[in-house]
């Protein structure tokens, strides 16, 4: 933990060094029954630190599954509209050598299905309802900053897949988001 607090807490400004160098300090004063300081107060940037990475990692979590979901839903219709197309051409290279009556009937029988994107909404707001419906089952104590995260991981979600297109980009977007939101707080 003293690693962790030199190279990241400490210069990243998430722990004040005070609070850190008062924590071992005090724990001397406590060993000798000083009661002048409480020793819950001195380790409490811990709890702070904990719904801090939470946080992240919930718009992490959200952003990446929510826009990769939106991805992967998005290549499929291409893919459906595109072996379509295909089929299309196909039936109408068939129709030039049949009878135009039977073509037409054909055509009557086959209509194409036309599959839509899914909603840019829809697809953060189900997954965001999902994991606070599993958070809220375990009664985590600091469920209030993963729901936040979630929050915002959804909004990241819900970015343009054309200005967006992969998942590592979405990666890249919701730390981002996390970075300046948590700056806010």
């Amino acid at each position: 933990m003293n690693l962790v607090m030199v190279t990241i807490y400490g210069p990243a400004s998430i722990v004040d060094w005070d609070r850190y160098y008062y924590g071992f300090v005090h724990i001397i004063h406590f060993g000798e029954e000083d009661s002048s300081l409480d020793l819950a107060s001195a380790w409490k940037w811990t709890e702070e630190a904990e719904v801090a990475i939470g946080y992240v990692l919930s718009v992490l979590w959200l952003g990446v599954v929510g826009g990769g979901t939106r991805i992967l839903h998005n290549k499929y219709v291409q893919k459906q509209l595109e072996q379509q197309q295909e089929r299309n051409t196909e039936d109408d290279e068939d129709t030039f050598e049949e009878e135009p009556s039977s073509a037409r009937k054909q055509q009557q029988k086959q209509r194409p299905v036309v599959l839509q994107p899914l909603n840019n909404v829809l697809v953060p707001v189900v997954w965001s309802l999902f994991f606070m419906l599993i958070i809220n089952a375990t009664q985590y104590n600091h469920a209030p900053g993963l729901y936040n995260g979630f929050a915002v991981g959804a909004y990241v979600a819900m970015a343009s897949l054309q200005k967006i297109p992969t998942v590592s980009k979405f990666v890249y977007v919701s730390l981002l988001a996390a970075g300046k939101t948590a700056e806010t707080y």
